[in-house]
């Protein structure tokens, strides 16, 4: 069974069922059978199905952070021969911006009818597959 809060409960229409929940990153994402629901602190939103124009999956890595570490790892390596400590701080800051840089992100956008920036979810590839499916089998 699924645990729905009081703040999404009040808003369901007579027989409609909630069918699945996601925590996402900063929201909680809750899908009836009609429309989906997004929890954001207080904040709630829903979209209805058919107003959902497109959806997509984007799967990225963040490229400024992997050169920006390479280059403060280099440098802190360099500059180990001129000073004691100090280098030490730059080659763990480079290397932890590095690592930083190649963790791949993935995120759902969905464009909606009347909003003129799409919704943007990130989370765990598992839920965004399984929410981008519920999204598409709904809107047919």
């Amino acid at each position: 069974m699924i645990k729905i809060p009081k703040e999404i409960e009040k808003y369901l229409l007579k027989d409609e069922i909630v069918e699945q929940s996601f925590k996402l990153r900063g929201c909680f994402v809750f899908a009836s059978d009609r429309r989906l629901f997004q929890k954001e602190g207080k904040t709630i939103r829903d979209f209805t199905y058919n107003h959902i124009s497109s959806i997509e999956f984007k799967s990225y890595r963040k490229w400024l952070f992997v050169v920006s570490g390479a280059i403060l790892t280099a440098v802190g390596i360099y500059s180990l021969t001129c000073y004691d400590n100090f280098p030490w701080l730059l080659v763990i800051l480079g290397i932890t911006t590095f690592i930083y840089g190649f963790i791949r992100r993935e995120e759902l956008r969905l464009h909606i009818v009347g909003l003129s920036n799409p919704i943007i979810w990130e989370g765990q590839s598992s839920d965004l597959d399984s929410l981008f499916k519920l999204v598409r089998e709904k809107r047919e």
